[in-house]
């Protein structure tokens, strides 16, 4: 029954957009719990008149003792195969199939089975991987989760095709009609049975009777119970105290069904600590230092060029005294440390020796003076040791003043060669806002309407019809105060207030519109101009440039729209895409448009799914019923433990307290590795006493956060039996992560876990151990009745279209919080619905946070997650002063954890520093992070941090507005070089990760990679790196433009001068952090500045001079020691 993805993702992800007809759900009477119902006649007839009758060839996926099942969704009985063949699983079958109405099960009338034909031989190989791929596909499901249909006292069925009998049940569970379980599978090799069929969730509580009649009762009118399962013969008043016993059942309004019921008395009960370097844009000293002065002339090149790297070039300053006095000269010295550029002695020329040897000038302290109308020279030498741009200050010492003058040389590698640039930047933004703003005042055209994908057909339409998700427009008003650039403020003026719960629901509302027309600004970038389609088989392919590096991004489902170029007036036909190869996208047009294409050229729009945006106004306009303690918490009121069901002396814990050693005794933590902070949050989360109020399990870079989460997972699943847990996190791939590790831990079945997927996932990409729990089928209220449901927060969404009763999840769990919109999150949180439901947020709030395109929906808070914005509240506060013993923060409302498992000591002091206070531990394995602390190209042995200086040229080509820079690109590859060639540490490609902001960095670092025959190696943006580790991280930075020093570091630094992105980069690395950027820019920023900063004091700076000018004011009496830049004076000479 689980054979095939598509029956669940294709009813869950039905599209839901503008032109869908989406039906409301219609009013259904309460049906009796014995499944008896009245039909007319007249309704009998029309029910028959609607059966559907199909042929198709299948195989056989499933064998109980009497039935079995078709691809995995057609019932059928042994009677119905021809000549009682025996049947097994993987025979093919050719099926006549019925189905009773338009949402009915289908049912077979006829079932043969194919024989193997002479002319099948050359297929036979394939047939068998088939068969093999069902058993194994069947082997590796542990058991059925559904819903008891009939049940006679002896004998009943699940989901109206699983029979079974009494003596398969558990313990003495007497099933109901309505009643939730699971069961597993058990078979003797061709005939599936079941067993050990229990209740799917099962809850005790203390509780009233709120109504009770002579045959049936209601506890709290959420559990519906019948008089004979009152014990000791109890007999139930309106208003007792009980203790109940309940299972999950479906009986009418009621999702519980009392097993037990007895009458109970209850008692009552950031600063920062680097240091900074000094500015590097002192302008006014800059000026008045490079001017002559006093009658002395400063002459000569100053810019050598173009250097090879390794070699050497010189170049000669004169020093000219027009003046009418003489000047005594001091010395001539460059201040940087690292610079490329020494200076040789000062000399004067042959004629000048008469002069000297008469006494008319003075050498005297290794000084020299220069009288009126002589002229001395300096030879300077460049050594070509780093890439990039090189430029220092020259300064020359006279008695009472200075003169200096800046020195420049480009050093050149071989490599550049191969970075190609393809031409200069023609930007297409105010072209793409053109067309958004041409295209949304013009009028409407007509549209004719694509064939949409559907993963299997016979899944079209769907058992449960969905309540309709709204539209939620963007108002016309606002899309033109953006289009005209008003002043948005004056408009909108919500959108300077701070979020209230009064203003909730208008300011978020605001927000998400603001960031669709950014969206469709955006999307209108990569309108294409009169391109023609090619037939490949039964779709039409279009050319898409940039579709392989997500420029545009085009998923499964979307729709692209087609117009004649001569004819404006004519309709918009609109394609689906189907499939997505690596620069083309495969679509299906209207039928007749589809046949008759001939080849003609169409202008193209893409446009994107909005369902993701429609279900965050759905959140952010449901949020206010979740209560203001609950979005804007101010005080706690500690709840009893929800561990009490196991103890009944559990008590409330005091608050400010973390859990007693006892306590965490009492658990039995499946992880044994788990540390003492990590164990504490388990315990807070499994005793959840701050409910309703969100749970923050804070968890910095390389804290084991995700096995903390899965731990607790697995601690409700097993010591919480009504429990229920919907585990959320912004991205596919970190909810396979968390699936993944629940799975591994081989404490869950298929009947507990079920992982949704949306309908346009790409299905090769899931990992084959998570595949079995991938729910197949179109019962959707199946999926949402598994005791764990792993899903993304938009996905999480679909849920809704149930119309689920607040409080069907006990838990929400979101994963990676952080990089969340607050909208986003809520989309799931708002599923928990009442003060009993538990809410836990994981992530770390100095971590990056979710990609937004709108600069104002940046500005005005949609970039602030729930979880940052709750620990910014005084409730959350960090109080050092009480919370001393407990991280300093409340125990009941955040843990705090603190052992890093991932870094080096010297690659974790400084974030550890800026962004936690200090007080992250090293508990990574040894062997692991001090494996590099040898290698050749450490500037400083033990110290495994490299900060290269590079002063290169960033860089734009063609219509792409990334940034590139060449001269990193090639030390990137020095690095890699001089890591994968060397025998002594043995370093793979997959242990290199390469870092950078810039995509068309990563494409040219890339190509050079491909050019060079080296082995494939992960390069990304910060935002692809964000919870994962290499051994090696090397990070390119690549803006380099240092004429806007001064100006705006956000336009000067970009995407760099995000803290958040900062404190990812640079704690990726588990053993080597090389980072190459340009010093005199990046120091604008403070973060970088203590990176910088870090690196000097730590011994780990290399590459070109550092920015400052420490002891330029200071005159130097000294002597100059041997190996300083500094000049000496010395005889004569001629210029080299």
């Amino acid at each position: 029954m689980f054979s095939a993805l598509s029956k669940l993702v294709s009813f869950i992800y039905q599209p839901e957009d503008e032109d869908s007809n989406d039906e409301e759900d219609v009013d259904k009477n309460e049906v009796p719990a014995n499944g008896s119902s009245h039909l007319t006649p007249d309704a009998i007839l029309q029910k028959q008149n609607s059966d559907s009758y199909k042929n198709l060839t299948g195989k056989v996926t499933h064998v109980f003792e009497k039935h079995g099942l078709i691809n995995g969704e057609i019932y059928f009985s042994f009677d119905k195969v021809i000549d009682n063949v025996s049947v097994k699983v993987g025979d093919p079958v050719d099926v006549v199939a019925r189905q009773q109405n338009s949402c009915g099960v289908w049912t077979t009338d006829q079932v043969s089975i194919i024989q193997e034909r002479w002319d099948d031989n050359d297929f036979e190989g394939d047939n068998d991987l088939d068969v093999y791929k069902n058993q194994s596909e069947k082997s590796s499901q542990d058991g059925i989760v559904g819903k008891i249909t009939r049940f006679d006292g002896e004998q009943g069925l699940i989901n109206d095709y699983v029979s079974f009998e009494v003596c398969q049940l558990i313990d003495d569970f007497k099933p109901y009609v309505g009643d939730y379980v699971k069961a597993d599978y058990a078979s003797d090799g061709s005939v599936m049975q079941i067993a050990n069929i229990q209740p799917l969730r099962c809850i005790e509580k203390e509780s009233k009777i709120t109504a009770f009649q002579v045959d049936h009762g209601y506890i709290d009118s959420e559990i519906f119970f019948y008089p004979e399962v009152c014990v000791n013969g109890y007999r139930p008043r309106k208003w007792d105290k009980v203790v109940v016993k309940a299972v999950e059942s479906a009986q009418g309004k009621c999702n519980w069904r009392a097993v037990s019921v007895k009458p109970v008395n209850v008692p009552l009960s950031q600063s920062l600590s680097a240091k900074f370097l000094p500015s590097p844009t002192r302008q006014s000293f800059v000026e008045e230092l490079t001017k002559d002065k006093h009658g002395i002339y400063i002459s000569g090149q100053t810019d050598i060029k173009n250097v090879k790297f390794g070699q050497e070039k010189k170049l000669t300053i004169w020093i000219q005294n027009k003046g009418t006095s003489p000047q005594i000269l001091r010395k001539c010295h460059i201040p940087s440390e690292t610079s490329q550029f020494s200076v040789g002695s000062v000399k004067f020329l042959q004629e000048y020796s008469a002069m000297m040897k008469s006494g008319n000038s003075l050498i005297k302290d290794e000084s020299v003076t220069i009288f009126p109308a002589m002229s001395v020279y300096v030879n300077i030498t460049f050594n070509a040791r780093a890439h990039g741009h090189e430029k220092q200050l020259l300064v020359i010492v006279f008695d009472g003043f200075k003169i200096g003058r800046y020195l420049t040389a480009e050093v050149i590698d071989p490599y550049m060669s191969m970075v190609n640039h393809t031409g200069s930047y023609t930007g297409t933004r105010s072209e793409a806002f053109n067309r958004y703003k041409t295209s949304s005042r013009s009028a409407e055209t007509w549209r004719i309407a694509g064939e949409r994908p559907s993963q299997n057909s016979k899944f079209a339409k769907r058992k449960f019809l969905p309540n309709k998700l709204k539209q939620y427009p963007v108002p016309t008003p606002l899309r033109e105060c953006i289009m005209e650039n008003d002043c948005i403020e004056d408009n909108y003026p919500v959108l300077t207030e701070e979020v209230t719960f009064e203003n909730y629901t208008q300011k978020f509302d605001t927000l998400i519109h603001l960031e669709e027309i950014q969206m469709e600004i955006d999307i209108r970038e990569f309108d294409l101009e009169r391109v023609c389609m090619r037939r490949i088989g039964e779709y039409l392919g279009l050319k898409v440039p940039g579709l392989a590096e997500g420029r545009p991004s085009v998923l499964i489902g979307d729709r692209v729209m087609l117009t004649d170029p001569g004819d404006p007036d004519g309709p918009c036909y609109e394609g689906c895409v189907h499939e997505l190869l690596k620069d083309e996208v495969l679509m299906k047009f209207n039928k007749t448009f589809q046949d008759y294409y001939t080849g003609k050229d169409y202008d193209v729009m893409f446009t994107f799914n909005r369902a993701p945006v429609r279900r965050c106004h759905q959140s952010a306009e449901f949020a206010v019923q979740l209560g203001e303690n609950v979005l804007f918490p101010t005080v706690l009121m500690p709840k009893m433990s929800q561990l009490r069901s196991l103890s009944q002396s559990a008590t409330v814990t005091p608050l400010h307290t973390s859990p007693s050693k006892s306590q965490q005794k009492r658990i039995n933590y499946y992880n044994k590795s788990l540390n003492v902070r990590q164990r504490a949050a388990v315990t807070r989360i499994l005793e959840g006493q701050c409910r309703p109020v969100p749970y923050i399990l804070f968890g910095p870079p390389g804290t084991g956060k995700t096995v903390t989460v899965v731990e607790s997972i697995l601690q409700i699943l097993h010591k919480i039996p009504f429990s229920r847990v919907l585990a959320c996190t912004p991205s596919n791939s970190a909810a396979d992560l968390i699936a993944e590790r629940i799975h591994e831990s081989g404490l869950v079945k298929t009947t507990d876990m079920v992982r949704l997927n949306a309908r346009n996932r790409n299905l090769e990409v899931i990992s084959e151990c998570l595949k079995p729990y991938c729910l197949n089928g179109d019962d959707l209220d199946t999926a949402s009745h598994y005791r764990i449901v792993v899903c993304t927060c938009v996905s999480a969404g679909v849920l809704y279209s149930l119309g689920i009763k607040a409080g069907h999840f006990t838990h929400v769990i979101i994963d990676e919080a952080g990089q969340a919109t607050e909208p986003e999150c809520l989309i799931s949180i708002c599923l928990i619905g009442d003060e009993t439901g538990q809410i836990v947020l994981a992530g770390d709030p100095m971590q990056l946070g979710a990609v937004l395109r709108s600069k104002y929906s940046k500005e005005y808070g949609l970039e602030l997650s729930l979880l940052e914005r709750l620990m910014s509240r005084p409730l959350y506060d960090r109080n050092e002063a009480i919370f001393a013993d407990h991280g300093c923060y409340d125990p009941l409302l955040v843990t705090k954890l603190v052992d890093n498992y991932r870094s080096h000591p010297s690659i974790l002091g400084l974030p550890s520093e800026l962004f936690y206070h200090g007080e992250l531990l090293v508990k990574a394995d040894h062997h692991l992070t001090h494996r590099l602390c040898n290698w050749s190209m450490l500037p400083t042995k033990h110290i495994p941090v490299i900060f290269h200086g590079v002063r290169g040229t960033d860089l734009r080509e063609g219509n792409s507005p990334s940034w590139f820079n060449p001269v990193e690109t090639v030390q990137v590859i020095r690095y890699l070089q001089g890591i994968l060639n060397d025998p002594d540490v043995k370093v793979e490609p997959e242990d290199i990760g390469i870092i950078t902001p810039y995509r068309k960095q990563v494409e040219k670092i890339r190509l050079l990679i491909d050019k060079l025959g080296m082995a494939s190696i992960k390069i990304g943006s910060v935002e692809e790196f964000q919870g994962q580790e290499r051994q090696v991280i090397i990070i390119s930075t690549v803006r380099s433009s240092e004429k806007m020093i001064g100006f705006d570091k956000k336009h000067t630094l970009g995407f760099l001068s995000n803290p958040k992105r900062f404190n990812v980069a640079i704690t990726r690395a588990q053993s080597l952090l090389i980072i190459i950027g340009n010093p005199y820019v990046l120091v604008q920023d403070e973060y970088w500045q203590s990176l910088i900063q870090y690196c000097i004091d730590h011994g780990g700076y290399t590459g070109c001079s550092i920015p400052g000018y420490e002891g330029l004011e200071e005159e130097v009496e000294v002597p100059n020691e041997e190996g300083t830049t500094s000049s000496n004076i010395s005889g004569l000479g001629e210029p080299g």
